[in-house]
């Protein structure tokens, strides 16, 4: 279902990103590979490459509108128009809402929020143009369990769960769908780029690649099939 399918994927150099690409290229689909690290990026797309996958190298802050759309202008130079759109980049912030400084706060709602509106706005225009296209936006499931420990964080979710019900009720009679994905912590390095020393071996975190297999379901399912919101935790028996 996804073969030769042109798949952008945001937060791509690393953790559930770079697994994503990995499974998804084994599925003949063509990958834009985002995020900010070239070289990282380059380590993941020698990795698609090796799978005998056909993957794109854009480095990009998804912070700056201009970037994202400059981003976009080689992705379509390349690959022509987009099929499906993961935003997947993200970052975490712990703490007390008060102890939060301005930076901090910016950085999480530029990342978590605006840079996933603005590269919704540069693939909806041929979307719907083309009457297809899925946007796939891996949220958390901090977006609808609020937390004593990480307000800024939830916020941010809150935020995106909004946005993405929303955009599907806007996209509704389009051909586009809107899938919102909700997991629980998994064993990447999201907490440790944020400065947090989370071991990536908690009972309660998942394993990406198991993560990434359900992701894989999702957007192989058939056309006339669509996954409004999918919520997924560690199962503790």
């Amino acid at each position: 279902m996804l073969k030769e399918k042109r798949v952008v994927i945001t937060g791509a150099s690393e953790g559930l990103g770079e697994s994503l690409a990995l499974r998804l290229a084994k599925e003949g689909a063509k990958i834009a590979l985002l995020a900010r690290d070239h070289k990282k990026l380059q380590a993941v797309a020698c990795k698609v490459g090796d799978l005998g996958g056909e993957s794109l190298i854009v480095p990009v802050d998804i912070r700056s509108k201009q970037a994202v759309s400059s981003a976009f202008q080689k992705i379509k130079e390349n690959f022509g128009s987009i099929d499906t759109l993961v935003n997947n980049a993200g970052v975490w912030l712990e703490g007390k809402t008060e102890d939060a400084s301005e930076e901090k706060i910016r950085a999480v709602f530029e990342t978590n929020v605006l840079g996933h509106i603005y590269c919704i706005q540069m693939v909806l225009p041929t979307m719907k143009k083309r009457k297809s296209g899925h946007i796939f936006n891996v949220i958390s499931n901090a977006g609808f369990e609020p937390s004593a420990d990480w307000g800024i964080y939830t916020a941010s979710k809150y935020a995106m769960r909004g946005l993405t019900d929303s955009l599907r009720q806007e996209l509704q009679g389009t051909g586009i769908k809107v899938t919102g994905f909700y997991p629980a912590g998994m064993n990447t390095k999201l907490f440790v780029n944020a400065g947090y020393n989370y071991k990536d071996n908690q009972p309660w975190m998942m394993d990406k690649n198991e993560v990434v297999e359900i992701i894989t379901f999702i957007l192989c399912a058939p056309k006339d099939i669509i996954f409004d919101r999918l919520s997924v935790r560690k199962f503790i028996s």
